[in-house]
């Protein structure tokens, strides 16, 4: 429908352009304007995204791994077959001087043979928990379902957390 719109849109000021002269003269005023309307936008636009990438890059900075401690951490299976949701659950303690926005873990997932010998990497994926808010010094709950897809049967599994992507918040 909106398409439609556009569509008759643009036919009614192509017909206008053409039979008109003061319309003519309209639309290049009207395209004199936006063109520096546009570019200052942009400018404006490129500017703002430039000033959230530095904060994002000095929000991720602040808080290192080695400041949080996690316990009771316990990555479970999906609880029915044909699903490929894990969950990770553990607590969280922050142990920085920054509050904490938000945790992202790459979890990998390794398959060994009966003797826990012969371990192959079989599957990892980021369980990511935006919106903890962590306080410094305090401790929260970390509880994230994410997918792991297309892994063999498990015999003898282990887990383990390869990656930490740490955000604090406000850090201005």
């Amino acid at each position: 429908m909106g398409l439609l719109v556009a569509v008759i849109a643009l036919f009614v000021i192509i017909y206008f352009a053409v039979v008109s002269s003061g319309f003519r003269i309209f639309l290049l005023v009207a395209l004199a304007a936006a063109l520096p309307l546009g570019y200052f936008w942009y400018q404006q636009s490129a500017k703002e995204s430039a000033d959230n990438e530095l904060r994002l890059s000095i929000a991720r900075s602040l808080v290192k791994p080695t400041d949080l401690e996690m316990a009771d951490s316990k990555l479970t299976p999906p609880s029915y077959p044909g699903l490929s949701l894990w969950n990770i659950y553990g607590v969280i303690k922050n142990n920085s001087d920054y509050e904490i926005e938000s945790i992202a873990l790459t979890i990998e997932v390794t398959n060994c043979d009966a003797y826990d010998s012969n371990c192959v990497v079989v599957g990892s994926g980021i369980a990511r928990r935006d919106i903890l808010r962590i306080p410094k010094g305090q401790a929260r709950a970390f509880n994230v379902n994410f997918p792991l897809e297309n892994l063999p049967k498990l015999d003898k599994w282990k887990w383990r957390i390869t990656d930490w992507l740490i955000e604090a918040r406000n850090p201005e």
